[in-house]
């Protein structure tokens, strides 16, 4: 399980620079709540909250199929797709290049989907008593 660790761990610090643009946006505008109509502050948000809502989930499926005995190559690749993803998704909103965004999506998109295909093979697998995932 140590592939997940590694990639949750790197989203995690993707994630926290995530989180400080939006406290240095919020002090430079001088607002605590909301986006105060902000455009910058606005698309940091919604940046953020984008990765919030995907990232988890797919750390999720990404364990899940690791600790059901996966390929490490799969869920290395499945962890790469997801970095890689992630970071092209927030830099084509900060950067408004939307063949860079389309590719964001299609590799968070795919990184959903394959662990999503992985974890129900495992929980079928194990739950008929069939070992040997690989």
């Amino acid at each position: 399980m140590f592939i997940t660790w590694v990639v949750a761990g790197i989203l995690g610090i993707i994630y926290f620079g995530l989180s400080a643009r939006i406290m240095f946006l919020r002090n430079k505008h001088q607002i605590s709540l909301g986006n105060g109509k902000i455009d910058e502050l606005e698309l940091a948000i919604r940046v953020h909250g984008n990765f919030a809502e995907f990232v988890p989930l797919c750390l999720i499926l990404l364990f899940f199929s690791e600790s059901t005995f996966q390929s490490r190559f799969i869920i290395s690749t499945l962890g790469i797709m997801l970095i890689v993803g992630r970071i092209a998704h927030a830099f084509a909103l900060y950067t408004n290049n939307r063949p860079v965004r389309v590719v964001g999506v299609i590799l968070t998109m795919l990184t959903l989907l394959g662990g999503s295909i992985f974890s129900i093979k495992a929980g079928l697998a194990f739950g008929s008593g069939v070992s040997g995932m690989e």
